[in-house]
């Protein structure tokens, strides 16, 4: 058997990270097994439909570096890939299960079946279809369909029957069929909705494994009662666990971050970002946090998931996101840094910034932060200024001016000997606390009380932007 497994993201929205989740398991689970990984594209919910939003799967995808083996890009032997070029195939195999007895056409209108669901919220049910059509004879469908009467056709799920669920994960998961509803297989505008075309096309695009999440439990068992109408043996079932904010709540926009280009716009890194995901529901025999996707993809095997919902914590993620950035090599830093700077710095200025800065980052959404520093026209806070230490306004003025002084009969501007200058003053400024000293120096200097270390910070600014800024606060002291 080959291994085929394949993530059918829907165009309603642009990408959930878990939607990367999900693809990244599916994508390694095929590679690790020599099969297959294919992406179909779910767009029969026509009405919800967001422009772009296709354009963005595939971004996505590319990014993290999860490359598919079949698709609507890549085509394939089992094309067309996007569900609404298949809406034929779905006809065929809807009507065919009409004509088992196995589905209905169903002619009820949106307003009947409001005052079906509000009439059962009212006494406390879950909202479900009544059944009202399932028994019309051949002669009233008929009629109806000849008059041009709107329809539906739904899965006529069998009364009084237990209905078993396998799923890789928990087992033998049993459901009473008279809690599942008689779900809406083709809708009247001719698209299929999920429960049917999923099942047709994992069928003949000869899925062997399909992994989602498992908020689809409790539809599943229709998809099993689809399967078995249509004489088909449905793949092995995955329901993976869903992520969950830190207090335990589903995750959602609401409460985090979901969107993948707002994990891509923050300046996180994709290798870090899967390793990170690779933990969700899923240990290192070694109990290690740091592994390559190599490392991932020999060791993880989908029964060993957890169906726990894992904690995706963003905290964790950060602190993971710095430790891969502290491998860069210079040369990557620098140009995964001029990507989020907001300043046009040359090659010399970079190359003595990476190492002053590479440390501090997690996210390279840091870096105009972390530079803001050498920009040329910065206004320095005089109030800030005073905030660093007791000395009144003269006495800054007169460490500033000997400040000044000093910097400015330097021949060498270089680290060492701007170093030299200032702790040679701070002896002269014996008086001056140490912290108050150097904090002083500091803002004056950068305009800012946190900055890379101070005199590499002041030989980066340049001697004649340093004296600049030391003068102008002077002068408004």
């Amino acid at each position: 058997m080959t291994v085929r497994t394949r993530i059918a993201p829907s165009p309603t929205g642009y990408p959930h990270i878990g939607t990367i989740y999900q693809a990244w398991l599916d994508f390694v689970f095929a590679a690790k097994n020599n099969g297959q990984f294919i992406v179909r594209i779910e767009d029969t919910d026509q009405k919800r439909l967001v422009k772009d939003a296709e354009a963005k799967i595939w971004e996505a995808l590319d990014w993290f570096g999860i490359s598919e083996n079949e698709s609507p890009r890549k085509g394939g032997a089992f094309a067309p890939y996007r569900q609404s070029e298949r809406l034929d195939l779905y006809k065929k195999y809807v009507l065919s299960l009409v004509e088992s007895g196995h589905a209905y056409y169903c002619f009820c209108t949106s307003k009947r079946l409001d005052e079906v669901r509000k009439q059962m919220q009212k006494a406390g049910k879950p909202p479900m279809y009544d059944k009202h059509c399932r028994n019309l004879n051949k002669d009233e469908i008929k009629k109806k369909l000849t008059n041009g009467e709107p329809y539906v056709i739904r899965l006529k799920v069998p009364e009084n029957e237990k209905i078993i669920v396998k799923d890789l994960l928990r087992g033998e998961i049993e459901f009473d069929s008279n809690t599942v509803d008689d779900q809406v297989l083709l809708k009247s505008d001719g698209f299929a909705t999920y429960h049917l075309a999923a099942i047709v096309d994992d069928h003949l695009m000869q899925i062997t494994h399909a992994v989602r999440g498992e908020e689809w439990l409790p539809s599943a068992p229709k998809h099993f009662l689809v399967y078995r109408y249509l004489g088909w043996q449905p793949p092995i079932y995955v329901h993976t666990p869903t992520l969950r904010n830190t207090d335990k709540t589903k995750l959602s926009k609401r409460k985090g971050h979901t969107n993948v280009d707002w994990f891509i716009g923050e300046g996180f890194l994709p290798d870090a970002l899967i390793n990170f995901l690779s933990q969700l529901g899923w240990t290192h025999p070694q109990e290690k946090e740091i592994f390559s996707r190599e490392e991932f993809t020999q060791l993880f095997d989908l029964k060993d998931l957890s169906p726990i919902g894992p904690v995706f914590d963003e905290t964790k993620l950060r602190w993971m996101n710095g430790k891969y950035v502290r491998e860069m090599s210079e040369t990557d830093f620098i140009i995964w840094a001029k990507k989020f700077s907001d300043q046009d710095l040359s090659s010399e200025t970079w190359h003595k910034l990476t190492p002053l800065i590479a440390e501090r980052v997690e996210v390279f959404s840091q870096i105009p932060e972390l530079i803001a520093f050498l920009k040329p026209d910065i206004d320095i806070d005089i109030e800030l200024v005073k905030k660093q230490t007791k000395q009144d306004s003269e006495a800054i003025k007169k460490l500033l001016t000997d400040l000044k002084d000093r910097l400015s009969g330097l021949n060498n501007w270089t680290v060492s000997s701007i170093e030299v200058v200032i702790r040679d003053l701070k002896s002269v400024y014996s008086d001056w606390k140490p912290r108050d000293f150097f904090m002083t120096i500091r803002v004056v200097t950068t305009a800012f009380p946190v900055t890379p270390p101070l005199f590499e910070s002041i030989e980066i600014l340049g001697k004649e932007l340093v004296i600049k800024r030391i003068e102008s606060v002077t002068s408004r002291l």
